[in-house]
């Protein structure tokens, strides 16, 4: 594949287009099933899943939640412990 060629291709029930990487599109009507799969599955551990309806990703809400969670605890420890360090420091 040259760089800026579009391809398609068939996947079942949808058409994934191709342009310098992968951009999935889905123009069947949504259901709330796959509504719940793409917005709502706390069990995965995917942030971005195929967008329900239209062109481009969703984003799996719990687990984007749960990952910045985890990245502010963290920054948070890390801050934490900078701060004592330097702190420390400045008693010594």
């Amino acid at each position: 594949m040259v760089l800026g060629e579009a391809t398609s291709v068939d996947v079942p029930g949808r058409r994934v287009l191709l342009r310098d990487g992968v951009v999935p599109y889905d123009f069947r009507l949504p259901t709330l099933e796959r509504l719940r799969a793409a917005y709502w599955d706390p069990s995965s551990d995917v942030i971005f899943t195929d967008h329900v309806f239209g062109v481009g990703w969703a984003v799996n809400v719990p687990v984007a939640a749960r990952k910045l969670a985890a990245m502010v605890d963290q920054y948070g420890n890390a801050s934490r412990a900078l701060r004592s360090r330097a702190s420390s420091r400045e008693d010594g």
